[in-house]
């Protein structure tokens, strides 16, 4: 097995079919269980072009862990979509418009809270005895002048500009917890039944279509053409071709090799072996035995 071939080849199915996988959620916003077969058979083909359908059993082991490896690479990215949308949507709906004026006086006093813990300067809580169910009693009186005072001071238009940076500002605060999120919505995804179950059929159908791959034409194999009988019939012990019978039929015998070679009478004349002939002379050897 060319197993640079074979990891090129697959890494290049993982890649294209785990991008068709991301593509696909982000435009439909699901996961689509069945593509991971299709990441699968494309893992497959990948090995099975890089080996030029040699890939054997390591090839088909190197076709299905890649297969995890995208589908898994793929799940991923769409969970981390899927997470960052969730985030964006809830800070939008958690945020009234600027019609609103008590909820954003409320966000400009509690900012300013913020900022007076941080100076260390004192802050004059209300008592719980005098916090009723209207939230500017939940702050000291001077910060919530000082707050509905300045959201008062905006225009319309700065106060959807305000509003708009305060859902991004929402949003950075929950980001720090985008990691933890995005992790566990990721695990429980993998090990939900519904999604063993496809990446048990991508693995199988990685292995199969590796596995199985038909040899490509022109990777050295000798091909049954009739070609390959006709210059290799008279080589003795070739396995898988015919011997002698081959080259009979592809060549005209000569007249001299279907004449029979006259047979020498029993008795007559001295026996001539091939080493006692080589060093006679020419007249000598081609000279009529003597007759008796």
């Amino acid at each position: 097995m060319n197993a640079g071939g074979a990891l090129t080849g697959g890494l290049l199915g993982a890649l294209l079919s785990g991008a068709v996988w991301v593509g696909v959620g982000y435009a439909t916003g699901y996961e689509l269980g069945f593509l991971a077969i299709g990441v699968g058979f494309a893992c497959g083909v990948g090995v099975a072009m890089g080996t030029k359908g040699h890939a054997g059993t390591n090839g088909g082991l190197l076709a299905a862990v890649l297969a995890i490896g995208a589908i898994l690479g793929a799940r991923y990215v769409t969970v981390q979509m899927a997470v960052s949308d969730w985030i964006r949507e809830a800070a939008a709906e958690s945020m009234p418009g600027p019609h609103d004026d008590e909820y954003w006086t409320a966000f400009i006093a509690q900012r300013m809270m913020v900022d007076l813990e941080y100076s260390g300067s004192d802050i004059d809580w209300p008592s719980e005895d005098d916090v009723y169910d209207d939230v500017a009693s939940s702050y000291p009186p001077q910060i919530w002048a000082e707050a509905q005072r300045n959201w008062n001071s905006f225009s319309t238009s700065d106060k959807e500009q305000f509003c708009a940076a305060a859902a991004e500002v929402s949003e950075d605060e929950v980001n720090g917890f985008r990691g933890v999120m995005g992790f566990v919505a990721f695990v429980f995804t993998c090990f939900h039944p519904m999604s063993l179950l496809f990446l048990g059929l991508a693995v199988a159908t990685a292995y199969k279509t590796a596995v199985h791959s038909t040899p490509m034409e022109g990777d050295g194999a000798l091909i049954d053409d009739g070609s390959a009988s006709t210059v290799l019939g008279d080589v003795p012990g070739m396995p898988g071709l015919p011997a002698g019978p081959a080259v009979a039929a592809s060549s005209p015998a000569s007249p001299a090799a279907s004449r029979p070679a006259p047979a020498r009478p029993a008795g007559k004349g001295p026996t001539t072996t091939f080493s006692d002939a080589s060093n006679r002379s020419p007249l000598d050897r081609y000279a009529p035995p003597p007759s008796r």
